[in-house]
């Protein structure tokens, strides 16, 4: 049955009153986006588009573009039902600076009533954490006010035909105008926000005719929180609190809950959400292109009303402008470019300032004024001005101003762009700029006399040296580590050196790979067996790990090998705790990542020079590997000659084949290469001779570890000290820091350093007539002691002694040791990188005859040593057997570079140049010793000691020693 209209009048009336109480206990229905919609409104806390002017001013700090957002809503109420529908439209330009503001229309229309809205923003940043670093977090917090405009009206048009338009309610008019206003403020620090609303402030009454009961918005107080999560979804919870003054209001605290996601590189976006009264979902697209252009849809479920009755559904379009271009000036003065040049000035001497201004705004700008000023008593004193005539976007101008001090004393000068000078210390402001904060720069002056030093005086003037000998020795590496009993532990003191150099030449070598191969001793530890090997290698992996080196780089191996194996079969009784700890040890080889081999050339007839065309093939092949030993400085290219059994001098010759061929590969090789091609030879098994070339990474392992450079039986008159006597050194600005050093006639680097340090120099201090690394004294040269002293400001001072003289009654004696270790019991050398540095030695004692003379004599004796393991019989057996393999390859080293024929061209070249080459073997008699300066005394060190494994290790060996006798 058909309504009357006096029944629809009064239905309308009811569903409007029904709409009008939802808008006053929840207001935020009115203005509510699709997007703040689908979280069920939790949308305060977060509130980044221009929506936010409803749901939080405050946030319109976070707007990155101008905006303009609109929305409609339709609300289902059920059949025959007038419809209901709601929009909004907002509007934010994106503003340089702290200022933000927005404006805002909103309506509500229902057949007989109608609802408007119009909001105007405006806020401001109140404060914002400057950021130290890139991975500081962002801070800030922002304040804004709304301002609202509140119209209602009636549509008679659509009253009943029978509506008494005398009816007391409407004697006021159909329409009626009010206003309020909210405040609002946005913290976000990270990825965490805050928001803070407080809503009709002013409680505004839209009844008709004013005063109803009802008829107020009522004053709320909204709390919203969100966080980002890893930039990916954003949860949120937001709550509304009425704190209205009007009794007849009894809404309670609301809630609502929300999260949104946006994915496809923030295209698209998801949410959903739940309210005291709804259920909510959402949709979002954008285009994130120049102009972001976008679509949100929300729908809102009721909780407690049937579905098909109170679901509403939102709409919402976006566009977001072209991102601005910022037009305004902004003048930097560079902290770091500020600098007064002297530092240091006396009083009437001008000093000079330097500065660069630039313009980091986006307008030019014309007659900049510049100004530099001091601050005395509390004032600014201006000195200098100038004006910059024209300064465009992004240039930077040097400007050069001038001081000319009064009074000596310390002065803080500040240069200040877009600073007339009135004001100062305050900057005069002449022309608009974005920042101000940034337009000072200050640098420091001094105005004082120059630092003055006294006299320099030495007790001794001459030092008498009756004999002079000096020393290098190498100090050897030990490629191994060594364990107690059952152990797997590591002993710092004894093996931390030798672990630390490896782990550095690993980390500069990035393709070399280090194995590691542990072993136990059978005798004593074969429960563990395997095990224990095992577990030796990985600690020594985990060592270089914890010093820097990459994992990759470190190969347990782990099959291949037998971990039980002895260094020696037949033991004597005597040396049978000696050989159980050479067995429990993990041995350290170094080999190439990739392949290492470049070719093998097989020799025809017996010849000594390569004729075939197929050592093409090593140009090609080599050139293959230039990349990585470019990346891999310690690796070496080995030309191996091997002999056939058929040779005449089967090792001789094998030298010069690989000799030959190593010449040739130098034509090929680029300069910063050809110092690493190293030749050895050995006795074939093979009918045909042949010369194998390979890379390798031994240097890793066995290169020394360094040498020393030591003086023996030195021979003084009178040696004691010589005391150096320093007068006052007068300054009146801070002295920062003082040398004492003995310098050397001729010579730019120190002699010796005695004492250095902060502040003002000792009145004496003492030299023992020894230079750095422990050398005497040149006999031709004169020696000072200098005094350098440097103010705060960088002016120096120096003053000299009168000359130290040093005289020397007889000859010098210069004596050099060369090292190569070899393995246990063998007359064979633990690395081929060792033996090839043979003919390096050879090099070495060539270039020492030419540059020397006829006036010196030059003895080299090749002699090998052995540890105490064995008879002595046997060790003195082996220890010539080794010299006399190393004193031939010194002879064909010489042989090679001196491009001699025969023995006997080479023995003519030594009588002519008075060189003598011996070898001799002394067993175990001399376990190795180096010597060392320290706290200016000579100290002997026993690396050889023969109670340890690696000391053992180091004795088997072959020195080379040179001695030159100066006449």
């Amino acid at each position: 049955m058909p309504l009357s209209s006096h029944k629809k009048l009064l239905f309308s009336i009811c569903v409007f009153f029904i709409v009008v109480s939802c808008l006053t206990a929840q207001e935020f229905l009115v203005q509510q986006s699709a997007r703040s919609s689908g979280m069920a409104g939790a949308y305060s806390g977060i509130g980044d588009d221009a929506n936010a002017i409803s749901a939080n001013s405050a946030g319109l700090i976070r707007l990155s573009r101008t905006q303009l957002v609109g929305s409609y809503t339709r609300y289902y109420t059920g059949a025959n039902i007038p419809s209901m529908n709601e929009g909004s439209l907002f509007f934010s330009p994106y503003t340089w600076g702290k200022m933000f503001y927005g404006v805002g229309v909103s309506y509500f229309t229902h057949e007989i009533f109608g609802q408007q809205k119009a909001t105007l923003s405006f806020g401001t940043e109140l404060w914002r954490l400057k950021r130290k670093s890139a991975k500081s977090l962002n801070a800030r917090i922002a304040a804004a006010m709304n301002g609202n405009l509140y119209r209602v009206e009636y549509n008679i048009n659509n009253f009943s035909e029978d509506f008494d338009h005398n009816d007391p309610l409407f004697q006021n008019g159909y329409s009626k105008i009010a206003y309020s206003a909210d405040l609002n403020v946005l913290g976000e620090i990270g990825p965490f926000s805050i928001g803070l609303g407080a809503y009709n402030i002013l409680e505004p009454d839209i009844s008709i005719r004013g005063g109803a009961e009802g008829g107020t918005y009522p004053r709320t107080v909204r709390v919203g929180l969100s966080y980002n999560f890893m930039n990916y979804v954003t949860p949120a919870v937001e709550i509304e609190i009425p704190v209205t003054s009007n009794e007849t209001i009894s809404d309670e605290m609301t809630y609502s809950f929300g999260a949104e996601s946006w994915l496809v590189k923030r295209m698209i976006g998801v949410r959903a959400g739940l309210s005291s009264d709804f259920i909510t979902a959402g949709l979002s697209l954008r285009t994130r292109g120049s102009w972001d252009i976008g679509i949100d849809y929300a729908v809102q479920m009721p909780l407690e009303a049937p579905m098909e009755i109170g679901q509403n559904h939102k709409v919402s379009f976006e566009i977001g402008m072209k991102q601005p271009i910022r037009i305004i000036t902004d003048f930097i003065v560079d902290e770091n470019s500020v600098e007064t040049i002297p530092r240091l000035v006396s009083v009437g001497d001008e000093a000079t300032v330097y500065a660069t201004v630039s313009n980091i705004g986006d307008m030019d700008a014309k007659n900049i004024p510049v100004c530099m000023y001091y601050i005395e008593d509390g004032k600014g004193r201006v000195v200098d001005k100038v004006v910059i005539d024209k300064l465009d976007i992004g240039e930077s101008k040097q400007v050069m101003l001038h001081f000319l001090p009064e009074t000596r004393q310390y002065y803080d000068l500040f240069v200040a762009a877009n600073d007339l000078g009135g004001k100062v210390p305050s900057l005069q402001k002449k022309i608009l700029e974005y920042d101000y904060d940034n337009n000072t720069g200050t640098s420091r002056l001094a105005c004082f006399n120059p630092p003055e030093t006294g006299t320099i005086r030495t007790s001794k003037n001459e030092l008498i040296i009756s004999t002079v000998s000096k020393v290098r020795e190498e100090i050897p590496m030990i490629p191994a580590v060594h364990f107690l009993h059952n152990s797997d532990n590591i002993s710092a003191s004894r093996f931390g050196p030798t672990l630390d150099i490896i782990a550095a030449r690993l980390k500069k070598n990035p393709d070399v790979r280090l194995e590691l191969r542990g072993y136990y001793n059978s005798e004593t530890e074969w429960e563990l067996g395997d095990d224990i090997a095992l577990s030796r290698a990985n600690a020594v992996r985990e060592e270089l790990i914890t010093r820097g080196v990459d994992s990759k780089q470190l190969i347990v191996v782990k099959e291949g090998y037998d971990k039980s194996s002895e260094r020696i079969t037949k033991v004597t009784e005597k040396d049978r705790v000696l050989i159980q700890e050479e067995n429990r040890v993990v041995e350290l080889g170094a080999s190439l990542q990739g392949p290492e081999k470049i070719g093998t050339y097989y020799y025809e007839d017996f010849g000594l020079l390569p004729e075939r065309d197929d050592r093409i093939d090593f140009k090609a092949n080599l050139k293959k590997m230039y990349s990585v030993l470019l990346d891999n400085p310690q690796l070496h290219v080995i030309f191996h000659g091997y002999s056939a059994e058929s040779d005449r001098d089967s090792r001789r010759y094998a030298y010069i084949r690989a000799a030959n061929f190593r010449d040739i590969s130098l034509e090929w090789a680029p300069d910063w290469l050809r110092n690493r091609f190293l030749v050895v030879s050995s006795d074939g098994d093979e009918e045909t001779p042949r010369v194998e070339a390979y890379v390798s990474a031994d240097a890793i392992v066995f290169r020394p570890r360094g040498s020393t450079l030591s003086g023996e039986t030195l021979e003084f008159t009178d040696l004691g000290t010589t005391e150096i006597t320093i007068d006052t050194v007068v300054s009146e600005t801070k002295i920062d820091s003082f040398a004492v050093v003995i310098r050397e006639e001729g010579s730019e680097t120190p002699f010796t350093v005695l004492e250095t340090g902060k502040g003002m120099p000792p009145k004496m201090v003492e030299w023992n007539w020894f230079g750095t690394r422990g050398e005497a004294p040149d006999p031709d040269k004169n020696y000072f002691a200098e005094v350098f002293v440097s103010d705060e400001y960088g002016q120096t001072v120096t003053a000299l002694s009168d000359p130290v003289t040093v005289k020397v009654d007889e000859q010098e004696e210069r004596k050099e040791l060369f090292l190569i270790n070899f393995n246990f019991g063998k007359s064979n050398a633990t690395s081929e990188y060792l033996e090839a540095r043979v003919e390096n030695l050879a090099q070495n004692l060539i270039e020492r005859v030419k540059y020397l003379g006829p006036n010196a004599r030059i003895k080299a004796i090749v002699v090998g040593h052995t540890d105490i393991v064995g008879t002595d019989e046997a060790n003195r057996e082996l220890a010539l057997e080794r010299a006399q393999k190393e004193y031939e390859n010194l002879k064909s080293g010489l042989m090679t570079r001196l491009d001699l024929n025969s023995s006997e061209e080479l023995q003519d070249w030594m009588i002519e140049h008075r060189v003598e080459i011996s070898y001799e073997g002394r067993s175990s008699e001399e376990p190795m010793v180096i010597s060392r300066f320290e706290e200016g005394y000579w100290l002997k060190e026993l690396i050889g000691d023969n109670r340890r494994p690696e000391g053992r290790l180091v004795n088997r060996r072959v020195v080379l020693e040179i001695l030159t006798i100066t006449e």
